[in-house]
């Protein structure tokens, strides 16, 4: 029993913030935000749940650790143009690179579009973003709803892409309607026989259409 005793209290010693983030960020990629368990991590770690509340007191604050472990880790905003002259193709280079961040890591979507960011990692990333939009001419305000319109397309858009992608059927694709559906909906019917998805195409006019939108709101309230 002593033995015992001394190699759990080693186990608990040896416990890091980092490693029970490595062995999260394990859990998270396999099997997304449903899978992480405390729990489970614990036992991966051979260590009684308990000793994880040491670093980390519940699971929120687990999550906000993972967004700045995964920002701190990942190249994404390394992508983003910061330099660009152009406030249209500033926006537009954050939506593509958000979207293929998530689309190469579906993991991260769930990570940061589930849970608000709280990270400094976060922080440090949109107080930048502010100040290139207040360098383009755009009122603070104005600069916060454009980056939470701009990410919650980007995030709904990639989640309807990835469940299309992962879809097992291709029903979601080109749906299959009876005789009688179609005669009573030849627009949507046509629709579907000419419309191909094309996502890099439809995210474009998405993002384009909302830069386009964001550029005649403004010029008429300063008008």
């Amino acid at each position: 029993i002593q033995k015992e005793f001394i190699m759990i209290t080693k186990q608990i010693r040896n416990l890091t913030k980092e490693k029970i983030i490595n062995t999260a960020m394990k859990q998270l990629a396999a099997g997304g935000l449903a899978k992480l368990s405390l729990r489970k991590i614990a036992s991966e770690l051979n260590v009684q749940v308990s000793a994880l509340y040491n670093h980390f007191p519940k699971k929120q604050t687990l999550i906000i650790a993972l967004q700045s472990h995964y920002l701190a880790s990942s190249d994404h905003f390394l992508a983003i143009n910061f330099e660009t002259l152009s406030w249209q193709d500033f926006l537009n280079d954050i939506a593509t690179t958000t979207r293929n961040e998530f689309l190469t890591h579906p993991f991260a979507l769930e990570l940061f579009a589930s849970h608000s960011s709280d990270s400094k990692e976060s922080a440090l990333h949109f107080e930048k973003y502010l100040q290139k939009m207040l360098d383009f001419g755009f009122t603070l305000h104005h600069a916060a709803q454009i980056s939470q319109t701009i990410y919650t397309y980007t995030c709904g858009f990639t989640n309807f892409e990835l469940g299309i992608l992962n879809s097992q059927t291709d029903n979601e694709i080109s749906p299959t309607l009876s005789s009688a559906i179609k005669e009573m909906t030849p627009l949507g019917t046509k629709f579907h026989a000419e419309y191909s998805f094309n996502f890099d195409r439809d995210f474009a006019f998405g993002i384009n259409s909302l830069i386009a939108g964001f550029s005649q709101y403004l010029d008429g309230i300063t008008k």
